[in-house]
């Protein structure tokens, strides 16, 4: 049938060339006219050798039928078959019975306009809508009486072009199980479209000699007396690729065919003998392909010749085949690595190669001829038993996996079970192929625990194939893009992600990939669900059996939070590294865990040469150590340290460091060890130990200056004495006396710095108690009738301040005691000096005496002292107030703003 089935799809495809000869010939007019009117002329002529052009054809079918054989041969040989299926020029698909496709070859696929993948599973009305209606009962017929349907030939469209009709020939043959049933169909598609035509054609034409030659089953071609090829049919066009036109434009015809001028000579011998005797010839087609083909040459009365010929180079490849089979099969017993062994109907060994007696550490002659018991373990022959009594019973082979022990090793076997037939049907021995799948079973349970890792993962995991195409994905894959796995696999990445985003970033890594290379890139992408997450997207090549590349793995991992807190390290790094300290972490046992770029410059050790060692034993010089443990010791209890000291440098040198010490935490808060920063205060040390020496310096010259001053001002006053001793003018004594008392006001600052530890301020507190005390004690006045209270804040100012609140004191208690208590009259000064705020003060000065004469104010006071006290309380940028109630009170609201 498969035979009838090739010469009809050789038929066809000579009809389709032949109508490709008719549109040429049409083409031409009236040549061609000219030519078919010669065709007929010459009919008669071609009448003598039409017989022996039967002879040809009848050992064509001869060797037809040799082919037949041939193959059948063949047919057991199923890796070739499936081959063959699928490079079939025919188109060729298997239907269940409900009517979807289980099988389909790409010639079918490309009939009805899809790729053979979409087909699978898929019902005739989902494929082929257009024709279903049309094709559905003839399966449903098949299906029902169990029969073939031959030559049905339909008319429609396909998706292929889908407004084009064209015509198929379809033949529909029940698929059977060993019961009979029938389990679907296998049919057979060649489309006939262009058949169609030609037959219309054909009809019209006025050639049928002509019609019979294109459509022969064998090539034909002629050549006239002067071996001008005149005529070849589709058949030869179909077979070597040369048309007619090719071969009317060479001088020499057969060097197209026949390159090697000996075989081309042997050629021309033959067209001269013109004996109709088959030649075997090898053929060069225009593909560059050599075909094995059989060729007979017969004369014409016209002196020209025509040859007849067919193609053996199936043939000839099937016979090469069967020898090789033959070789192969007489060495696969003992070349293969399964136990082969035959049983006959008494349990006997009639067969075993060497690997199966190998396995029981014997060699084939001492098991053939003996019982099979002999040759299992008693529990593998029990088992087996059961299961040869079935194939000698049902007469179907039996498939059966077992695990057995062999040599103390559990190992699994997967046994075939054939029954060996006689021509009658009956079962006379059964074969017997063992396998070891001990790997394949250990592969299976890894296989299965991989798969659970895999569904299980986190991680975003998909195959993809080289053509870009989904071929699995994990759970969280689907979840993280909201799709179904129906919706995934079998579609395109960039129907997924979107064209741009595929060109730009997801092939180009993809492709690196398929060329070998593991693949690794970071991205934000936006997921439908839980938004933008950063990932960490890898590449690897996925291969097969062959180590060839047939797609890529994509593992892509959730790394937001590491990203974030990258980016953050990073900035804290940054940030660290443009402080000018030493920074340092260390664990719980002091061992140093990183050293900062100022760590090193500080302390002269290289990171690598830090890192790992105890903090104690590398920066503590000896004498330090001891310190140094109390302070970690500190720095445990308490979770942080401060403090200054000298610390050991690389090369040997100290230098004093100030150093802070805390608790270093993990990102869950869990102290993990210490963080200690540092600095270089060697500059510092330096200054502060000139800055002491030169203010103890300074202190002493102003305490010398100081104590300078105040003996100057007393020789000052000792001067006016000795001035005043030859003066009688009371005014005039009166001026010295006043100027001594302002001048001792002076010098009291002078004298309370010199016995100070502070030479830039003055305790008001103190220096008023003083001053006034002084002038109480002044001979000329009355201190016995008269006493001065105070009322004083505590607080320092400024000697230049302090000097100018002096002075109006001074002034103000001394003219209270000079004026104010008249012939020997007692009373009262209170002196009062207030801190209002740390920039305002309240000075307040009074008396219970005489008061000032009537309308007297500040401007116009002849009074010098009184003219000085307004003078220094403007420049303390403050105001005087005057209140004459119970006799004399001054108020002066100061401010110290510097």
């Amino acid at each position: 049938m498969k035979d009838q089935d090739k010469t009809r799809s050789q038929l066809i495809d000579e009809l389709k060339s032949l109508r490709k000869s008719l549109a040429e010939q049409h083409q031409q007019g009236d040549a061609f006219r000219r030519e078919v009117q010669e065709g007929k002329d010459r009919k008669n002529q071609l009448e003598v050798p039409n017989k022996q052009l039967q002879i040809g054809l009848s050992k064509s079918r001869d060797a037809q039928q040799v082919l037949l054989e041939t193959k059948k041969q063949v047919d057991a040989q199923r890796v070739e078959l499936d081959h063959l299926y699928e490079i079939s020029p025919v188109g060729l698909c298997l239907i269940d019975r409900e009517l979807r496709f289980v099988r389909i070859n790409e010639h079918m696929a490309g009939i009805n306009g899809k790729p053979a993948s979409e087909h699978i599973g898929r019902t005739l009305s989902e494929i082929i809508p257009e024709i279903a209606v049309e094709v559905e009962p003839i399966y449903r017929r098949v299906i029902d009486t169990g029969q073939p349907e031959c030559d049905f030939e339909i008319h429609g469209m396909t998706a292929a072009e889908p407004e084009k009709p064209k015509d198929w020939l379809v033949s529909y043959f029940p698929l059977k199980s060993n019961d009979g049933t029938v389990q679907g169909v296998s049919t057979v598609v060649q489309e006939i479209t262009d058949r169609k035509r030609f037959e219309k054609a054909w009809e019209e034409s006025e050639g049928k000699f002509r019609a019979i030659c294109e459509n022969a089953p064998v090539m034909i071609n002629s050549f006239d007396y002067n071996r001008r090829c005149l005529f070849v049919n589709n058949e030869f066009e179909k077979n070597l690729h040369w048309t007619l036109k090719e071969f009317m434009a060479s001088d020499d015809p057969l060097s197209l065919v026949y390159p090697d001028s000996k075989m081309r000579d042997r050629v021309l011998e033959s067209i001269d003998r013109a004996d109709g005797v088959f030649h075997e010839y090898p053929v060069l087609a225009k593909d560059g392909s050599v075909r094995v083909q059989m060729w007979a040459n017969y004369r014409l009365p016209d002196n020209s010749a025509i040859s007849v010929g067919y193609d053996i180079t199936d043939r000839k490849r099937v016979e090469n085949a069967l020898r090789q089979s033959e070789e192969r099969y007489r060495t696969l017993t003992e070349a293969a690595q399964d136990a082969i062994f035959i049983i006959d109907r008494e349990d006997n060994i009639v067969f075993v190669n060497s690997f199966a007696a190998g396995l029981f550490g014997k060699t084939p002659p001492d098991l053939i001829g003996g019982s099979r018991t002999k040759m299992f373990p008693p529990e593998v022959a029990e088992s087996q038993y059961e299961s040869l009594q079935k194939v000698f019973k049902s007469g179907e082979p039996l498939q059966t996996d077992a695990k057995s022990v062999f040599r103390k090793h559990d190992i699994w076997m997967s046994t075939r079970l054939v029954p060996m037939k006689t021509d009658s049907g009956e079962v006379h021995a059964v074969l017997g192929i063992s396998r070891d799948i001990t790997e394949h079973k250990q592969a299976e349970k890894a296989l299965r625990q991989y798969e659970h890792i895999v569904s299980s993962s986190q991680d975003l995991l998909a195959l993809i194939d080289k053509d870009f195409f989904y071929l699995a994905a994990n759970d969280s894959y689907l979840n993280a893009f909201g799709i179904t796995r129906n919706k995934l696999i079998n579609h395109s990445v960039s129907e997924m992600f979107g064209k741009e985003i595929f060109k730009k970033r997801i092939k180009p890594n993809a492709e690196k990939c398929l060329s070998g290379e593991e693949v690794c890139y970071e991205h934000w992408v936006d997921f439908p669900a839980s938004g933008k997450k950063y990932m960490e997207v890898n590449y690897y090549p996925y291969k097969n059996e062959n180590d060839e590349t047939i797609g890529f793995v994509v593992n892509a991992r959730d790394i937001t939070d590491r990203k974030q807190a990258e980016e953050k390290i990073a900035l804290q790094a940054s940030m660290l590294e443009q402080v000018h300290n030493a920074i340092i972490t260390i664990d719980f046992d002091n061992r140093i865990l990183s050293w900062s770029k100022h760590a090193e410059v500080l302390y002269q050790w290289k990171s690598e040469e830090a890192i790992g060692k105890n903090i104690i034993e590398l920066l503590s010089p000896e004498e330090m150590k001891s310190t140094v443990e109390k302070n970690i010791g500190y720095l445990n209890r308490e979770g942080h340290w401060e403090g200054e000291f000298d610390v050991l440098r690389k090369d040997g040198t100290t230098i004093p460091a100030h150093i802070v010490n805390t608790y270093m935490k993990d990102i869950n808060g869990k102290n993990i060890g210490f963080i200690g920063i540092s600095n270089d205060i060697t500059e510092r040390k330096k200054a502060e130990h000139q800055m002491e020496a030169l203010l103890k310096e300074k202190e002493l010259l102003l305490r010398e200056i100081q104590h300078r001053v105040k003996n100057n001002f007393q020789v000052i006053c000792s001067l006016i004495d000795l001035q005043v001793a030859h003066i009688t003018d009371k005014k005039v004594l009166e001026a010295f006396g006043r100027c001594q008392s302002q001048i001792r006001s002076i010098a009291l600052i002078h004298d309370q710095l010199y016995q100070s530890s502070d030479l830039t301020t003055i305790n008001l507190n103190e220096y008023v108690r003083k001053l006034t005390g002084n002038l109480l004690r002044s001979p000329q006045f009355n201190s016995d009738v008269v006493q001065i209270k105070l009322n004083l804040d505590e607080f320092s100012l400024s000697i230049g301040k302090a000097v100018a609140c002096g002075l109006i004191i001074n002034e103000l208690v001394v003219n209270a005691l000079k004026y104010a208590f008249p012939e020997g009259r007692s009373g009262e000064i209170h002196v009062e000096f207030r801190k209002v705020t740390d920039d305002q003060k309240i000075l307040i000065v009074s008396d219970n005496g005489v008061g000032l004469p009537e309308g007297w104010n500040f401007e116009n006071t002849e009074s010098w002292g009184l003219e000085l006290v307004q003078i220094l309380t403007e420049q303390l940028d403050g105001k005087i107030e005057l209140d004459q109630k119970g006799g004399t009170t001054f108020k002066m609201t100061l401010n110290f703003k510097e």
